[in-house]
């Protein structure tokens, strides 16, 4: 809710019903709550919960959040027809939400722009709902069609945009890369500051197919090492009960702090006051293909960050051209060990580990109000 404070006075927000199909788990399976990361928080499903997978993997396409589209289409059209709009723009995940981008498209005179800020069939998460052949055939059907009648088409890695530009189908589509990139106004250029612990953070939803045993086993190795290191290991947001397990088995509870769910504001400055950012890729066969949005805000803090992912990731790729920390694959324990001992030195000896300021050219290439002047330059010819 705190990002709402951001959003301009003068942009008119409209707001409509929705039909939502998550109520039914709430109210019958999920006790009350809404699962989070798309159920896969649950690392020990009931019957039950399998059930709601599986229904939510297979009729529900694609995904649950299409009960919102009737009224949204209607409200979208109204506007559209008093405001004569000149483009839509809808953004997915959910990406139901690019069927009412199409049917508007298809019903008014306006160009649409499909905002692919997420993998859809492709997604790393789908597996887990126990998708039948058939279901998967479906949805692909509604991705290629959506994609197919877009005007522009935005994509949030390179990866997707050279996967889409290689489908015949879309041979005349415009297709853009367009990253999360980051707001500038939240890191400005600042002095680096001594830090009274040694601390590594995670922020963000982390289920048990992350699999991110190398940390904590690392971490082990360093502690036996330095057994009065000054750590402290902090995890924000919505976490699987593995990181507790890992946390106990490696001998780490105290340094361990669980922070729960932040406002945004609040996990920028807790990442601007971090020694070391982690981040992540859950494994998957196309895990080097996956840029979470994070990685932009992690560049910005000017921290040196340690990833997870297979060797010749997109993640990998955007921190080596910045310098910007190491990335390891999940065997790789002995030598993430090596690197936060590296880091650890250099703590003791400057009193943080903050790297050589590089706010330019990260602004020019992932900065939001130059990916906002790149994109309106374009809308601005259609």
């Amino acid at each position: 809710d705190s990002l709402l404070s951001q959003v301009n006075p003068r942009i008119k927000i409209c707001r409509t019903d929705s039909a939502e199909l998550f109520d039914l788990y709430k109210k019958y399976v999920g006790k009350g709550s809404i699962p989070s990361n798309g159920m896969l928080n649950e690392p020990n499903p009931s019957f039950m919960k399998k059930m709601a997978r599986f229904v939510r993997g297979n009729f529900f396409l694609p995904d649950p959040r299409k009960g919102w589209n009737k009224y949204a289409y209607k409200e979208a059209k109204r506007i559209i027809e008093e405001e004569n709009m000149d483009w839509v723009i809808t953004a997915g995940p959910p990406h139901s939400t690019h069927l009412v981008g199409k049917k508007l498209k298809e019903k008014t005179n306006v160009q649409w722009q499909m905002d692919m800020h997420d993998y859809w069939t492709d997604a790393w998460f789908l597996k887990p709902f126990y998708r039948t052949a058939f279901a998967s055939y479906l949805d692909q059907k509604l991705e290629l069609s959506c994609l197919k009648k877009a005007d522009l088409i935005t994509t949030h890695t390179s990866f997707l945009q050279k996967r889409l530009n290689h489908i015949e189908a879309l041979a005349d589509k415009k297709i853009m890369h367009h990253s999360m990139g980051y707001n500038e106004e939240l890191f400005l250029p600042s002095k680096n500051m001594k830090q009274e612990v040694f601390s590594i953070t995670y922020c963000g939803v982390i289920s048990n197919l992350y699999e991110p045993q190398i940390l904590f086993e690392a971490l082990n190795n360093f502690i036996q090492d330095e057994p009065n290191a000054l750590l402290e290991i902090r995890f924000a947001g919505m976490n699987s009960p593995l990181i507790k397990q890992l946390v106990s088995r490696n001998k780490l509870t105290k340094y361990y702090k669980h922070l729960g769910y932040l406002p945004h504001a609040e996990a920028v400055e807790l990442i601007k006051s971090s020694s070391l950012l982690f981040l992540i890729n859950p494994k998957h066969e196309q895990e080097k293909n996956i840029v979470p949005g994070k990685i932009f805000e992690y560049l910005a803090a000017n921290k040196p960050i340690i990833s997870v992912s297979t060797k010749g990731s997109e993640n990998e790729i955007i921190i080596n051209e910045f310098n910007a920390g190491k990335n390891f694959e999940r065997k790789e324990v002995h030598e993430l060990k090596i690197y936060i001992h590296t880091l650890y030195k250099q703590w003791k000896l400057n009193g943080h580990v903050d790297l050589t300021d590089n706010t330019s050219k990260l602004q020019l290439k992932y900065g939001r109000k130059h990916e906002a002047q790149r994109l309106l330059k374009y809308l601005s010819k259609s």
